[in-house]
């Protein structure tokens, strides 16, 4: 794979694809619903956000911020989840090359807690669930408008 032939998707795509190695569902962006966890949830911004932080001229490398949602059965399940994410996105809380060009590190975790608002369907219990922030940095990608 090419560094210079991404779209401004394909990062998260590439996460998406290196954690699918987890045997987990893994969405990008939003569970399309309905699905039992536990599964996995990749957001972050798309090319252009003001979130993005240019690191060099026209081959449009960037640093944004990326968040895991892990959705599982209870909030001990949801740590154990992210603790898998955070075992191939960042080992050692290091930086982790994703795909050519394609770099994660872990930043924080955000929250773990339940979903009271959702009740797992065919039980009487909400899912617990755990938010961590990673770096995504993209080198090398081609600028269309360069």
């Amino acid at each position: 794979m090419s560094t210079d032939t991404f779209t401004a998707t394909d990062p998260l795509a590439a996460v998406k694809t290196v954690l699918e190695s987890l045997g987990y569902p893994v969405f990008i962006d939003v569970n399309p619903g309905p699905v039992t966890p536990p599964y996995l949830v990749v957001a972050g911004p798309g090319d252009g956000r003001p979130d993005e932080e240019p690191l060099a001229g026209p081959r449009r490398d960037t640093a944004s911020d990326m968040r895991i949602t892990a959705v599982f059965g209870t909030p001990e399940g949801a740590r154990i989840g992210l603790a898998r994410v955070l075992a191939i996105l960042s080992p050692a809380k290091q930086t982790a090359t994703v795909a050519p060009g394609v770099f994660t590190r872990f930043v924080r975790r955000e929250v773990v807690a339940v979903d009271t608002s959702v009740v797992i369907t065919g039980t009487n219990r909400s899912p617990g669930y755990g938010v961590d922030t990673y770096r995504l940095i993209t080198e090398g990608i081609a600028d269309a408008s360069a």
